[in-house]
C-alpha cells in the first residue's frame, strides 16, 4: 500500500483497529491503544471497557517514546547501557519508557509518529503494536466488534466530527471518559492544535468527577476557574465550558478547539443527535 508521508486521524484509527483485531483474534488481554504524531502528541487513543485504567497513560507514553526517540522501546533498550534507562526517565519526567510495545510509525522512510499498546505482557504488547504498524500498510479496513462503552464512545466521537464538519467549525479534540474519569477514547481531528487534547480531557474529567457539566462545577466547589498547582490540587480540574456529564456507562464528553461557548454547543448538540 502506498501512503502519503502524513499521519491523520483516519490512519490512526485504522492502526488502532488493526491492533484491536489482532488482540481479539489471538485471545489477548484487553488494553489501551495509542497513536501519536511526530512530536509525541496524541492523535487517537482507545481503551477497551475491561482494560485497566492505568493502561491509558502507559500506552500514550509508549507511543510518545517511539515518536520522539524514533526507535522502538525494544531497540532503545538495547542501545542504552543496561541500568542507565532511569536517567532518561528522570530527564523526561517519567514519560520515557523502555517497556516493549512502543513502535515508531515509518512512512516513506520518515518517522511520522508512534504506536503504543499497554495491557498485555511485554511480548504481547510488542506483537500488538507491530500489528498496528503492519495494519497501516494494508488496503483493507479492519472491522472490530468492541465492547459497549467503547462502541458508544466511537458513536459520540463520530457525531462530534460530523457536527463540526457540517457546521464548518474549527476542528476539535474529543475525549470520552468512563464514570471514573478515565478516557475510553481520545481523538484529535486533523488540523486541531495539540494543546486542545489536554483541555478536552480535563473538561471531561471534571464533568465525571463532579457529576456535572464542567462549567457548572463551580456551583459545587466555589468560584474558581482552575485549581492551583501544588499539593492536594488536581491538575485536571477545569471549569470552562465544553465538558458534559453523561453518567451510566459513559461518564462524560469533553470537547475543545473553538471558544468554550462553541465547544459546549458542539458537545450538547452532538449528544442530542444520538438521543443521549
Amino acid at each position: 500500500m502506498s501512503l502519503n508521508n502524513t499521519l491523520n486521524l483516519n490512519l490512526a484509527r485504522k492502526i488502532i483497529n488493526a491492533m484491536i483485531s489482532f488482540s481479539m483474534d489471538n485471545n489477548m488481554l484487553p488494553g489501551s491503544y495509542a497513536v501519536t504524531d511526530s512530536g509525541g502528541h496524541v492523535v487517537a487513543l482507545e481503551r477497551r471497557d475491561s482494560a485497566l485504567p492505568a493502561t491509558v497513560d502507559l500506552a500514550i507514553d509508549k507511543a510518545w517514546t517511539a515518536s520522539v526517540m524514533k526507535l522502538s522501546a525494544k531497540v532503545l533498550d538495547q542501545v542504552i547501557t543496561r541500568g542507565e534507562g532511569w536517567r532518561l526517565n528522570v530527564k523526561y519526567h517519567g514519560r520515557m519508557t523502555l517497556i516493549h510495545g512502543a513502535i515508531p510509525l515509518i512512512i516513506q522512510g520518515e518517522v511520522v509518529g508512534g504506536i503504543g499498546h499497554s495491557g498485555e505482557s511485554i511480548e504481547g504488547d510488542e506483537k500488538i503494536a507491530q500489528a498496528g504498524f503492519a495494519g497501516a500498510y494494508r488496503e483493507e479496513e479492519f472491522k472490530t466488534n468492541v465492547e459497549k462503552g467503547l462502541e458508544i464512545s466511537r458513536s459520540i466521537a463520530e457525531s462530534v466530527i460530523n457536527y463540526v464538519n457540517s457546521n464548518k467549525l474549527k476542528p476539535v479534540a474529543i475525549t470520552v471518559t468512563d464514570v471514573n474519569g478515565w478516557p475510553l477514547l481520545i481523538y484529535r481531528m486533523d488540523g486541531t492544535p495539540y494543546g486542545f487534547v489536554e483541555i478536552s480531557r480535563s473538561r471531561a474529567w471534571t464533568s465525571s468527577a463532579f457529576k456535572s457539566n464542567s462549567h457548572e462545577a463551580t456551583k459545587i466547589v466555589g468560584e474558581i476557574i482552575e485549581c492551583p498547582n501544588g499539593e492536594d490540587s488536581n491538575e485536571r480540574f477545569n471549569t470552562s465550558q465544553g465538558g458534559i456529564y453523561i453518567g451510566n456507562i459513559i461518564g462524560s464528553l469533553g470537547v475543545a478547539g473553538n471558544s468554550p461557548e462553541e465547544d459546549y454547543k458542539i458537545a450538547t448538540n452532538s449528544l442530542k443527535s444520538l438521543n443521549i
